[in-house]
């Protein structure tokens, strides 16, 4: 009895360990976002009007575009992957 219930609750484990750690790196790009980009994006959020990024590659290129020319973004590749992620989910939808 104990092994069969121990099996059903790692199966519920693998079938939501990929879309919590997706939601973490969501949760992780909104603070890096917040942190960094909404000084000056306040004035002009995304979402309003036509998307100016027309695929997730463009957004990922704009993105990696733009830290590196933000004062003070020393982002790894996994920043921007999460920045990418939370704005895709909040914004765009590609």
């Amino acid at each position: 009895m104990k092994l069969k219930r121990l099996l059903s609750l790692s199966s519920v484990f693998v079938l939501i360990g990929p879309n919590a750690a997706a939601v973490q790196d969501e949760i992780l790009g909104k603070e890096l976002y917040d942190a960094r980009c909404l000084s000056c994006h306040k004035e002009a959020p995304y979402g309003t009007g036509a998307p100016k990024a027309k695929s997730l590659d463009a957004v990922r290129s704009m993105t990696k575009l733009w830290a590196n020319l933000a004062p003070g973004t020393a982002w790894s590749q996994k920043d921007l992957d999460d920045v990418v992620e939370y704005l895709n989910k909040q914004f765009y939808h590609y």
